[in-house]
């Protein structure tokens, strides 16, 4: 008995190796959280150069929040002349065409139920401004949700950047609803670990960023053949082609914009297997293109978005779920009762030591960033406490967004009215 289980162990010492290297691939992200967590964002130079921008809304069924969005980009401290909506009613059944239209702006209808992802949506939209306009008539597109608000200063702000970038630019995406519940308080953290351990090192590095949906602005030129990524991540398409093309991608944090986030479980599944399975799918379509502009470009950047785009979720459910179960298998069927102890002690180990690791990092961006989340330290608090779930499941979502074969994108609810001037007020209340 004691050979046959020495043999076993023997088979399964590769998850170790494998571990081993993907520590030594992925080391440099420990470089990016000292760094993100020491320095301060940057901030671009005051410039007289105007430039002219068409904003790009893609919305289904948004009559609750689209038209809080609309006016906040009217109330930009910049040029109006300069700034011109557009929306694509895409697949609506309620009055989102009718509201976006009563406030002044152009509104294109879309109808169309075998293609319905943003990025369709978005190529639909660049489509008909090139017919009525002309794709160079602005010098670039910012394209945003319909539930998102802006700060007064975002175009502003973004304009610096892009006088300097020229291609594409990110902006700070901060939360309306952090408080709603601990489920957005996680997404809210979330995505505010992603500027402190991603996108700041990064920019501090001399390298570019990856695209979020929403809050990002892209030059005209490299749009003048439409809106071509229509994966179910097209901001992660996105990403891909222009960095295996060597084209930057910055942030401008001093660009701030306010998303809403799920609030309910159903949504969060939804959302994040569309996530890992989009992710997974540009991963194999881009791998060799975006491999090859590692050496093409002795591009880092090229390196490290290759890197965050390998579906590591699957790799832990295969370490610390598969594997483990598989021995334990084997081990029941020789009469092994002991070994089942140590599963279930090292299982539960497993998710204490993941717990405290994320709820140590929250604690650390919280603090960094806590002039930009607008609520109570017992919220705050709170959020930290209950983030790590948002983790944990990680690998979960992405073994099931392997074996799903169909997954589809699906709208996602938007419930929250608040304005840009309610949460002005709520930014004011919490600083005092």
């Amino acid at each position: 008995m004691d050979q046959i289980i020495s043999f076993i162990y023997e088979q399964f010492k590769w998850p170790n190796i494998i571990l081993t290297i993907v520590g030594i691939i992925t080391f440099y992200n420990f470089i990016y959280l000292i760094i993100g967590f020491i320095i301060k964002p940057k901030k671009f130079p005051e410039t007289n150069n105007y430039k002219k921008y068409g904003i790009l809304i893609a919305a289904r069924n948004e009559e609750l929040v689209i038209g809080q969005l609309i006016d906040s980009i009217l109330n930009q401290d910049y040029p109006k002349d300069k700034i011109e909506i557009f929306v694509v009613a895409d697949n609506c059944s309620d009055n989102t065409y009718k509201l976006a239209k009563s406030k002044g702006i152009k509104v294109y209808e879309r109808n169309n139920l075998s293609k319905q992802r943003k990025g369709y949506a978005l190529d639909f939209l660049l489509q008909n401004i090139n017919k009525d306009y002309g794709i160079k008539s602005f010098d670039g597109y910012i394209v945003f949700d319909a539930d998102n608000l802006l700060d007064k200063d975002f175009v502003k702000e973004i304009n610096k950047a892009f006088v300097i970038n020229k291609n594409a630019v990110r902006g700070y995406l901060n939360t309306k609803n952090f408080d709603t519940n601990f489920i957005t308080s996680a997404y809210s953290i979330h995505f505010y670990r992603s500027v402190v351990a991603q996108h700041r090192p990064r920019q501090f590095l001399k390298l570019g960023t990856h695209i979020n949906g929403t809050g990002i602005l892209i030059g005209s030129h490299l749009l003048k053949d439409g809106w071509k990524y229509h994966s179910l991540t097209e901001d992660t398409e996105l990403t891909a082609h222009l960095t295996s093309k060597h084209i930057k991608v910055e942030i401008c944090e001093q660009a701030i914009f306010f998303d809403e986030q799920p609030d309910k479980f159903k949504f969060v599944f939804r959302q994040r297997v569309r996530w890992e399975k989009g992710r997974m799918l540009v991963f194999f379509k881009y791998f060799f293109k975006m491999f090859g502009s590692i050496f093409r470009y002795f591009s880092f950047t090229s390196y490290d978005l290759l890197v965050s785009l390998i579906p590591w979720g699957l790799f832990s459910f295969i370490r610390y779920i598969l594997v483990p179960i598989i021995i334990g298998v084997i081990f029941g069927s020789l009469g092994s009762l002991d070994f089942w102890h140590t599963f279930f002690m090292s299982f539960i180990t497993l998710y204490i030591g993941l717990y405290f690791y994320d709820v140590f990092l929250a604690t650390l961006v919280v603090i960094k960033e806590r002039k930009n989340i607008h609520t109570s330290l017992f919220q705050k608090i709170k959020g930290i406490i209950t983030y790590p779930w948002f983790n944990i499941i990680s690998m979960y979502i992405a073994f099931y967004a392997l074996i799903h074969p169909k997954v589809k994108w699906k709208s996602i609810a938007h419930t929250d009215i608040r304005t840009i001037e309610d949460v002005d007020d709520i930014k004011q209340k919490t600083k005092t």
